[in-house]
């Protein structure tokens, strides 16, 4: 299938892990993916780290809320113009808050609107207590849910979100995140480290960033 792949994140940390390892499985089963979001690179590099930033005041957040919900403009048309060159078979969005870009364009040309849902981000950006407007959010963010043709959370608890927001059982897949074989198995294997023969040892392998994209390192 030739899939229109919709998000919003626009640098490469954990959120785009997941769109990388996602998009490349589906890749590795012969679909099409094209991309639309925000830059042009495929998989931008993170910014550097810094001191940080005081929290802005209640209004500067108010009005930053009404500009994600205002970015859906460009987005959609972004999604419209893929949509117009490259008439895919289905639309797949990662899900985000004050963001139906994805719904306006089923809504509009009919296509099949198949939605990733990683939180209740409402709800956890409400408890952390950084969202004002609270309402239309939640609104918001249940209209998506449900205009969806079929929904996908990453876990049973968080499908209990979308039954009661009003999705139907039946558009609703619990899918769980996973890794791939070469995750589990990775080639080459790190050579051995001298000194630590008969000792507990703990490892972790992470993702880290390089210029090219993201490679496999053992810490």
């Amino acid at each position: 299938m030739k899939i229109l792949y919709h998000h919003r994140a626009a640098a490469a940390d954990g959120q785009y892990v997941h769109i990388r390892e996602l998009t490349e499985a589906l890749e590795s089963l012969g679909h099409e993916i094209i991309f639309v979001g925000p830059g042009r690179q495929r998989y931008r590099k993170m910014g550097s780290g810094g001191a940080r930033k005081k929290e802005p005041g209640r209004m500067m957040r108010a009005v930053r809320e009404l500009l994600e919900l205002g970015y859906t403009l460009p987005a959609f048309l972004r999604l419209w113009r893929g949509w117009l060159r490259h008439k895919p078979d289905i639309l797949y969005e990662r899900a985000n808050l004050f963001f139906p870009a994805g719904l306006w364009l089923k809504r509009l040309v009919g296509i099949p609107y198949l939605l990733e849902v990683n939180a209740p981000l409402t709800e956890e950006r409400s408890r952390h207590g950084t969202l004002i407007w609270q309402r239309l959010a939640r609104r918001t963010e249940q209209a998506i849910w449900r205009g969806a043709d079929q929904c996908f959370p990453v876990t049973n608890v968080l499908a209990d979100y979308l039954r009661q927001a009003g999705v139907p059982e039946e558009r609703i897949t619990v899918l769980h995140n996973g890794v791939s074989d070469l995750f589990l198995n990775p080639k080459p294997v790190p050579a051995p480290v001298a000194g630590i023969e008969g000792r507990i040892v703990l490892g972790l392998r992470a993702f880290c960033a390089t210029g090219t994209g993201w490679s496999g390192c053992w810490r």
